[in-house]
């Protein structure tokens, strides 16, 4: 038997067939008897008009000899049941792939240096999440498969791999750091389609000497783009975090500040620094491993905050 069968765009249409199908049995089973099911009512008018110039139509279906009759109580049930059958899939069992873009704190961090792969980092936490939370097939996509370890040391499994995080970019390229807006296109030239892409980007720009205005400018460049690449997906846009001192963290409130007055109807504003925040000595002990980079809390409070946005 082809493999093909298993491609996740063939289990997604098989599902939405069964939808599908389960919603027209229901209201079949729910029609009283002899009467046009729901889904055909607008054929029914359409041949109501016909028969009103030739005359009434005899043993089609379309006229009921019975217009009281009831439906057996055990017909509504099994109707109910297949209709909550039907939205349980439609809402719990599809599977949704997501695309994360980002720099070092998209691709892992550093409270584990000796063991690259096991840097903490928020996609695993968030693909958990969203399993736990009902969803049965979720695949992470993008050409990178860096820190794919969870907070126990096991490798999770290869749906939640990839990403596309990679540490020291930077929004524009310089000062030997590159730039999404020079590598964007051949970055994901052969990421598919996804269903939701989650996009945290400038903190390197702001270690550049950048201010926010022309951050911003490059910023809203690349969603742009994103959009236009992805015209199906639902982009999900975080704020960045706090740094460690305060001329930065001036330009990353600044920034901030932009991207929560964004509005476009695909995108939608996640305040990550909000949820992840340095402003005391706890936070910074509890959320952060060093000056830039959070601890697996701080991730676990980033993936919780992109769970909320998105579930």
């Amino acid at each position: 038997m082809s493999n093909d069968i298993l491609n996740p765009e063939v289990l997604g249409f098989l599902r939405g067939l069964l939808v599908i199908l389960l919603i027209v049995t229901a209201a079949v089973l729910a029609t009283p008897p002899n009467k046009i099911p729901l889904a055909l009512r607008g054929l029914a008018k359409i041949l109501g008009r016909d028969a009103a110039s030739h005359g009434p139509v005899q043993g089609r279906g379309l006229q009921s000899p019975n217009p009281k009759g009831k439906v057996p109580l055990w017909k509504k049930l099994l109707a109910f049941i297949l209709t909550l059958l039907a939205f349980a899939i439609a809402q719990c069992a599809f599977g949704v792939t997501i695309l994360p873009i980002g720099d070092s704190i998209t691709e892992g961090t550093l409270a584990r240096p000796n063991l690259y792969s096991g840097r903490p980092n928020y996609r695993v936490q968030l693909a958990a999440m969203l399993e736990s939370g009902g969803k049965k097939d979720v695949e992470f996509l993008g050409p990178r498969t860096t820190c794919n370890w969870n907070e126990k040391g096991e490798i999770v499994k290869d749906a939640w791999q990839h990403h596309q995080g990679i540490s020291g970019y930077r929004i524009y390229t310089g000062n030997n750091r590159r730039g999404y807006l020079d590598t964007l296109d051949d970055d994901l030239k052969n990421v598919p389609a996804a269903d939701v892409i989650l996009f945290m980007i400038g903190t390197n720009d702001i270690l550049a000497g950048m201010n926010a205005d022309e951050m911003f400018v490059g910023w809203e460049t690349l969603v742009k783009r994103l959009l236009k690449k992805y015209p199906a997906a639902k982009i999900y846009v975080g704020t960045i975090l706090d740094m460690d001192t305060p001329a930065h963290n001036a330009v990353v409130a600044a920034y901030n500040a932009k991207i929560r007055n964004f509005r476009h109807p695909l995108v939608k504003v996640v305040d990550i620094n909000a949820a992840c925040p340095r402003k005391t000595a706890a936070q910074q002990a509890e959320n952060f491993a060093d000056w830039l980079h959070p601890t697996w809390a701080g991730h676990r409070k980033i993936a919780t905050a992109w769970f909320k946005a998105i579930k």
